[in-house]
């Protein structure tokens, strides 16, 4: 098998996945500079040609997850859902991916089904895990309701880490 077809990252004892807009980017805040008429609907700005591109980064999350994967290497990936009604909407995000996270290679996960990944001993932190088969996810969800949330996601890694480590034994 060729180099370029092989992950470029370590193999974790579990992953963390964690949803794009509303936890990594500021989805809100890009409704509010995009116009009143986003404010009022906020799920019409995903149509909006463009959008995704002018998300900026959710508070501290950046910095959480340059923790996440210091502390938990090759643990971190991204896991969000776009629109098909509007395909340049995945390409958007792929844009923003690299352009946020470019040492992270390879770590993007666009589906319609957040269900069909992760295994049991893995976590999934989405504002919204009711949408898109997140719901369905078979590990650990974390629904997350704010800042506070990297915190309680970081102390939910340690845990596990350590339980992991202890089986081993």
């Amino acid at each position: 098998m060729g180099k370029h077809l092989k992950p470029e990252h370590e193999n974790a004892p579990f992953l963390i996945f964690l949803d794009f807009d509303g936890v990594v980017f500021d989805y809100d805040k890009g409704c509010l500079a995009a116009g009143e008429r986003f404010v009022k609907s906020p799920w019409m700005a995903k149509n909006e040609p463009g959008f995704f591109l002018t998300l900026e980064p959710l508070g501290d999350a950046i910095a959480w997850i340059h923790r996440l994967e210091k502390d938990f290497p090759g643990s971190v990936r991204f896991l969000t859902s776009a629109t098909y009604s509007r395909p340049e909407a995945w390409s958007e995000k792929v844009i923003s991916y690299k352009k946020w996270f470019p040492r992270m290679h390879k770590r993007l996960i666009i589906t319609s089904d957040k269900g069909a990944c992760g295994g049991p001993d893995d976590i999934l932190v989405d504002d919204h895990p009711e949408w898109n088969g997140a719901d369905r996810f078979r590990g650990t969800i974390v629904h997350f309701k704010g800042q506070e949330t990297w915190e309680i996601l970081y102390n939910l890694c340690v845990a596990k880490k350590n339980y992991m480590e202890s089986l081993c034994q």
